[in-house]
Formats: C-alpha cells, sequence, structure tokens
C-alpha cells in the first residue's frame, strides 16, 4: 500500500468544500479503518475539470456534476464507459473493457429493444461488477421560486432556461 500512496489521494473540488468535504471524510475514514491510507486532495475547479477530462490522471475523486442529459442507458454507456478508440465520448475515468465495447457496438446498432435491453442490462452488470464508477450519494434538486414567476420547468440538465420565464 505504501508503494501505491499517490493512488489513494481522494481529489475533489476545492470550491464545493461545503457540500463535497462532508461526503470525502466520510469516504476517507471508512477507508483508514480498513487499513486503506486515504488522504484527502482538495484542488481548484480548473484543475480538477483539465486533469479529469484532458490528461485523465485523476485515479482516486469524487465527481458531483457528471450525468447523461440523454435518457438511454447506451448513450450513459457511450458517453462515460467505452473505451475512446471504440466511440466512447467521455470516459474521464479510464475504463476499459473489451466486453463493454463490443456490446455497446452491438447495442448500438440492435433494432430489437429487447434484445438491445438486454445487452445493456449486461453492460451494467459488468460495470457493477468491476466497480467502475461507485455512486455514493445523489442530491435532490431543489429550486425556490415564486408563484407569480411562470416558466419554470425541469429540464434534465437541471438548468434554468431563463428566456422561457416570465413575472405575473
Amino acid at each position: 500500500m505504501e508503494a501505491f500512496g499517490d493512488a489513494f489521494q481522494l481529489s475533489y473540488v476545492t470550491e464545493k468544500e461545503s457540500t463535497l468535504g462532508p461526503i470525502v471524510n466520510i469516504i476517507q475514514s471508512s477507508l483508514r479503518a480498513v487499513g486503506i491510507p486515504a488522504t484527502l486532495n482538495p484542488i481548484p475547479q480548473t484543475q480538477y475539470g483539465d486533469r479529469q477530462l484532458v490528461k485523465g490522471d485523476l485515479p482516486f475523486a469524487v465527481n458531483d456534476q457528471e450525468k447523461p442529459i440523454g435518457v438511454d442507458a447506451g448513450y450513459a454507456v457511450q458517453l462515460f464507459f467505452v473505451t475512446k478508440d471504440k466511440g466512447g465520448l467521455n470516459n474521464m475515468v479510464n475504463y476499459s473493457s473489451p466486453i463493454v465495447d463490443d456490446l455497446w457496438a452491438k447495442a448500438r446498432v440492435e433494432p430489437d429493444v429487447a434484445k438491445r435491453t438486454e445487452m445493456l442490462g449486461q453492460i451494467q452488470d459488468k460495470l457493477a461488477a468491476d466497480i467502475a464508477w461507485l455512486p455514493v450519494v445523489e442530491y435532490k434538486t431543489q429550486w425556490a421560486y415564486s408563484d407569480k414567476l411562470k416558466g419554470m420547468r425541469w429540464y434534465p440538465d437541471n438548468s434554468i432556461r431563463y428566456f422561457d420565464l416570465s413575472v405575473q
């Protein structure tokens, strides 16, 4: 474990300390309790983004920003888990599995919905077995607004479309 100490630096965005701090402290304490020498590595958001999305050199990180906007499991797999040279779009955890790549390539062109769903289920089972990405918490989306505000709608990316809003 000593030789791989850097691999146990849990990186997270410094500017999100108020929300991520309690989570990373629980993770660190839990890992240390079983003998894994985890340390916390808060880094600025720009550095985090560069290391995660461009360099791909964050071995251990908490990310509270990622989710596919399209509500299709196949798209989510392509976005986050398909190897980049096999068509992956944003594989920021450097995950690579010939099984996932092959199943995704087949599911992508499968016209039979039941067969496609079965293949995507196999992919999810493989991802869970490999622990490619471990969800630890999900935030409940909350918005405060007035009854006078019209045009407020939920969009999958959790963004407000200010153009749609009006006060009445």
